[in-house]
C-alpha cells in the first residue's frame, strides 16, 4: 500500500525561462510597480515585495517518484493568473478554462460530475467546469458576500455563503472537492475541521492548494504577500496536519522565494 508522501517534491518553478512569456516575477523589494506578461495581456500593477513563486507538490496514493502526475494542473493554475488578485485578469479570455480541463482530465471526471469549490471567490473556475463538463453540477462556498454577489452570473445561483469548517452537505456528496489558496486563511482549530469536512463530503477526488514556507526568508515573504494567512506551516507541518486530520486527497504547496 502506498503511503502518504513523507515530504513534498519541488516539481516546477514558475519563472519566465520555464513558461515562455508567462512571467510571474515581481520587481526587487521596494519597487513600486512592475509589468507582468500573462499570455497576451500586459498588466501594470503595484506589488509589495520581490518574489519568485515555486511550486511544491505532494499527493496521496502515489509514490514519491510519481508526483509529476499533477504537475500540469499546477502549471496551468500559475499561468492562468491564479496568484493574481486582479479579477479581470482571471476572467478574461477564459483563463481558468485550461485549469478546469486539466483537472477534469486528470481525475477522469464524468460529464455529470458533482463539484464543490470551498472558497470559490467569484467562481471563475466553477463556471469553466460547466463549459468543460456540459452536465456538471457545481456548488461554490465562500465567506465573502461581495464575492458571491459579484460572481459569474451563470453560476451565481449555485453559490452560497458558508464556512469551510461546517460544510452544509451530506456525506459523500461530491465527485470532486477543491479548495485553492483558501485553507491557509483559517486558524488551526478551523483548519482541522475544514479538512475533515472536505474528506466527509467527498466521495471521489479531493484537491487542495495552500501556501507554505521552507525558511525564514520565505516566511517573511509569505507575511508580506498573503495578508490574510493564519496558518503558517512548513511543508512538513502541513503533511502532519493532513495526516492527523484524516484528509486523504491530493495537495500542493506554493512558496515565495
Amino acid at each position: 500500500m502506498l503511503a502518504h508522501a513523507a515530504a513534498p517534491l519541488l516539481v516546477g518553478r514558475c519563472a519566465a525561462e520555464d513558461l515562455d512569456d508567462q512571467i510571474v516575477h515581481a520587481p526587487a523589494f521596494g519597487a513600486r510597480a512592475s509589468t507582468q506578461h500573462l499570455g497576451r495581456l500586459r498588466i501594470e500593477r503595484g506589488l509589495r515585495a520581490g518574489l519568485r513563486c515555486d511550486v511544491l507538490l505532494s499527493s496521496a496514493g502515489v509514490s514519491v517518484g510519481d508526483h509529476d502526475h499533477v504537475r500540469p494542473v499546477l502549471e496551468k493554475l500559475l499561468v492562468c493568473g491564479a496568484l493574481c488578485n486582479d479579477a479581470r485578469l482571471q476572467e478574461e479570455n477564459g483563463r481558468w478554462r485550461v485549469v478546469a480541463e486539466e483537472i477534469a482530465r486528470h481525475y477522469q471526471l464524468p460529464n455529470d460530475a458533482r463539484i464543490l469549490d470551498v472558497g470559490c471567490g467569484k467562481a471563475f473556475l466553477l463556471y469553466e467546469f460547466t463549459r468543460v463538463l456540459s452536465e456538471a453540477r457545481v456548488t461554490g462556498l465562500d465567506v465573502s458576500e461581495y464575492a458571491i454577489q459579484n460572481a459569474k452570473a451563470e453560476v451565481r445561483p449555485f453559490l452560497q455563503m458558508a464556512s469551510a469548517p461546517a460544510l452544509p452537505f451530506r456525506d459523500r456528496s461530491f465527485d470532486l472537492v477543491i479548495s485553492i489558496l483558501t485553507l491557509h486563511n483559517l486558524y488551526a482549530f478551523d483548519l482541522w475541521k475544514a479538512l475533515a469536512e472536505i474528506e466527509r463530503v467527498g466521495r471521489g477526488a479531493k484537491y487542495v492548494v495552500v501556501e507554505t514556507y521552507r525558511n525564514e526568508r520565505e516566511k517573511v515573504n509569505l507575511l508580506y504577500w498573503q495578508l490574510t494567512c493564519r496558518a503558517f506551516h512548513t511543508p512538513a507541518e502541513w503533511e502532519w496536519v493532513f495526516g492527523r486530520s484524516g484528509y486523504t486527497g491530493d495537495h500542493s504547496f506554493i512558496v515565495f522565494e
